[in-house]
């Protein structure tokens, strides 16, 4: 004999509050406009929320936030590359801000280049 499975039934709820999905008794919270209508937001929308809630919690560590995605490029790099290949496009990089800066007229990371030079020379 056939196993028999339950169906689900759809029932009509035509006189009742439609319910926001994803919260308990249809209770709005801390929603946004968009959700509780049911009207998704549109790319441009989601991205700039999306921003502005990364910075608002990057606020004061803006060092780490940068830091962290330097170590996850150098990572995929590492990954994608390989160890030797991924530390000769570091070396690039490095070599193309040391010349830019000077071109900017900061002389900076040259200067340090000079001292760490010479101290190696007796």
């Amino acid at each position: 004999m056939a196993e028999k499975r339950p169906r689900l039934a759809i029932e009509d709820a035509s006189d009742e509050e439609p319910q926001v999905k994803g919260t308990p008794n249809g209770e709005e919270g801390d929603l946004s406009p968009e959700v509780r209508t049911g009207q998704g937001p549109n790319e441009e929308t989601s991205a700039r929320e999306l921003g502005s809630s990364l910075r608002r919690m990057a606020r004061g560590h803006e060092r780490a936030v940068v830091g962290g995605l330097a170590g996850l490029c150098v990572a995929v790099l590492v990954f994608a590359l390989g160890l030797w290949r991924a530390l000769f496009v570091a070396l690039c990089v490095a070599v193309g801000v040391v010349v830019g800066q000077s071109l900017d007229g900061d002389t900076r990371a040259l200067d340090a280049i000079k001292r760490v030079l010479r101290g190696n020379q007796g």
